[in-house]
């Protein structure tokens, strides 16, 4: 199982941590990764552009001249789209280009993109960020002590208004709440950094793997089930979706064991 360091504010180390191999010990899927942050950049997208046809625009209700006789090529209005001042063919209108991605590969992508971050060691965990209030000065003089330059993804616990706030104004930070945690905000840094509260439900898979009671449907109770007991063998029904990883891991959370 991986590890890793946990600083304080001073840059020092305070203590290990173990992350669950099936949030940071996965092979990142680039594909999905890139599925993903498309989809949120797509949802980000006013798409309030607009453009007038000929029915739309203003004018052009007489022929510009006589039908025959000019000489010149019959028009029949100065709002058809080869007149300047016309309409436009086929020009953008008003739409959402948001697209849906599946709930499966919205988690898949995050954990790739905390894997990657693992790997590459762009990841740092901080044990605690303790702003009496906002302070700048501070916050520019924590990101010193980490030696962290360019640009930077901060996750705080939601609740952690001083922190959000001393780091609000830098520039190359971007602070998040941990209910804000996504993709694009995992990878578009150079570091990405936790504070020890925002850490700890990813350090297990919490917020982005499924509920236990969602796996673990119900125990199955026979005359070979229970005779197994005896052993320490336990039998389950489980959901068809879930893997082996998420299995384990359900149980691990529900009654307290480690696998």
């Amino acid at each position: 199982m991986a590890s890793i360091e946990v600083k304080d504010a001073s840059g020092k180390k305070v203590s290990d941590t173990e992350l669950s191999a099936a949030v940071f010990g996965i092979e990142p899927n680039v594909h999905v990764m890139h599925e993903v942050v498309r989809s949120q950049r797509a949802a980000r997208r006013a798409g309030t552009h607009d453009t007038l046809t000929r029915g739309q625009v203003r004018g052009g209700g007489k022929k510009p001249w006589r039908q025959k006789g000019t000489g010149r090529a019959r028009q029949g209005t100065i709002r058809a789209p080869q007149w300047a001042g016309g309409g436009t063919v086929f020009g953008p209108h008003p739409r959402s280009y948001a697209f849906k991605v599946p709930a499966k590969v919205v988690k898949l992508a995050m954990r790739s993109a905390l894997s990657a971050k693992l790997a590459d060691g762009e990841l740092v965990v901080v044990d605690s960020l303790s702003f009496e209030k906002p302070s700048t000065k501070q916050a520019v003089e924590v990101l010193k002590n980490l030696g962290l330059t360019g640009r930077v993804t901060l996750v705080v616990g939601d609740e952690d208004v001083n922190t959000y706030l001393s780091f609000r104004n830098l520039n190359q930070v971007r602070t998040i709440g941990i209910s804000e945690a996504n993709t694009l905000d995992f990878i578009d840094n150079k570091a990405l950094v936790f504070t020890s509260a925002a850490f700890e439900p990813h350090r297990g898979g919490a917020c982005i793997m499924k509920d236990p009671r969602e796996v673990i449907i119900r125990p199955i109770i026979s005359e070979s089930t229970y005779m197994r007991m005896e052993d320490n063998v336990y039998t389950f029904e489980v959901a068809k979706t879930a893997n082996k990883v998420e299995i384990a891991q359900a149980v691990e959370a529900i009654f307290d064991v480690r696998l």
